[in-house]
């Protein structure tokens, strides 16, 4: 078996059937595992549906709530690909992505295989595309591109080989927000062959309830957690001086930056933004020397200065015209 997708479904029985219709026009040697985590909806019969209608493509294994992280990990442990592929249950991928991700094995023997996605609302209208600055089919190690770090650290738009996890023993927290950038850094900084292929395949889904959009302002400090696990676990393993500058940029990006403008975004005054600052101060004093600072593009620069200042009002504002230009 080649690759196993795996499909953590909870509550989302509007979405999941458009989800695996996705996958399953893909042709090729895969697996489908859904894992069913305690939904209390229609989901659980619509994976048995699946099962029973294509019994030598897909798996269900329907389990207690564990969360995001803790159904990717039960995937992870039944998978028998040698490749893992993360598709979440409200999400699509293109038509061609066994077959273009087939192609860029064959060409190089790659540990991960990061490509493009694209932000879509309810109403499949495109909200954004990412795509990295990476030379399409390049293939590197971590040691050779440190500042591949900065790269966008969602699971669902790389794929895995599966040994990755076996071997490091590395796996998704349970029950916790930011369970990418709480894992994907860990497997990346040993990686010795990593590939890029500029094309779209995945399909994020911006909808109602997500983390994204979600209001609950209080699970933000959650970065904080996610940063302070990441520390300890290079630390663990003696490596953290060599990409200090990094993993110092990758802070300013998501607790400095990020998490300062989704929480002002919601409430200029709540004192989780001061709670970043002083988190930064804390844990990386000299931040603002940091070399990488001087390459941020035009429009993360605005906002690192915004945030510095505390012109939260003026950062707000800014991206409500962006909002209203889409």
């Amino acid at each position: 078996m080649k690759y196993s997708i795996i499909v953590p479904v909870y509550n989302v029985e509007q979405y999941l059937e458009k989800c695996l219709d996705s996958i399953l026009k893909c042709r090729g040697d895969y697996e489908v595992i859904c894992i069913d985590d305690g939904s209390t909806d229609g989901s659980s019969a619509i994976c048995d549906t699946y099962s029973s209608r294509y019994p030598d493509r897909v798996v269900t294994v329907h389990q207690k709530n564990k969360g995001l992280g803790g159904a990717r990990n039960s995937g992870i442990e039944i998978a028998r690909g040698d490749y893992l592929l993360f598709v979440d249950s409200d999400d699509f991928i293109s038509p061609d992505t066994v077959s273009v991700l087939d192609a860029a094995l064959e060409k190089h023997d790659a540990d991960i295989v990061i490509f493009a996605m694209q932000t879509v609302d309810e109403n499949m209208n495109l909200i954004d595309s990412c795509r990295e600055d990476l030379v399409d089919g390049e293939l590197f190690s971590f040691k050779e591109k440190k500042d591949s770090l900065f790269i966008m650290p969602n699971a669902c738009n790389k794929l895995f080989k599966t040994k990755l996890f076996l071997e490091s023993g590395v796996r998704f927290p349970d029950r916790v927000w930011y369970e990418d950038i709480r894992t994907v850094p860990k497997l990346m900084c040993f990686c010795e062959k990593i590939m890029y292929v500029d094309k779209v395949l995945y399909n994020y889904l911006r909808r109602s309830g997500s983390i994204t959009n979600n209001v609950n302002v209080k699970r933000n400090e959650e970065i904080l957690w996610a940063f302070d696990d990441l520390k300890d676990y290079f630390t663990s393993k003696g490596v953290i001086n060599e990409f200090y500058a990094e993993f110092e940029k990758l802070a300013i990006d998501h607790v400095f930056i990020a998490a300062s403008v989704r929480v002002a975004r919601i409430n200029r005054r709540d004192p989780m933004l001061g709670r970043f600052s002083e988190y930064m101060y804390e844990n990386f004093p000299d931040f603002e020397k940091n070399p990488y600072l001087s390459a941020l593009p035009k429009a993360k620069k605005l906002a690192y200065s915004l945030v510095k200042g505390r012109h939260f009002f003026i950062l707000d504002t800014l991206f409500k015209l962006k909002d209203r230009g889409k």
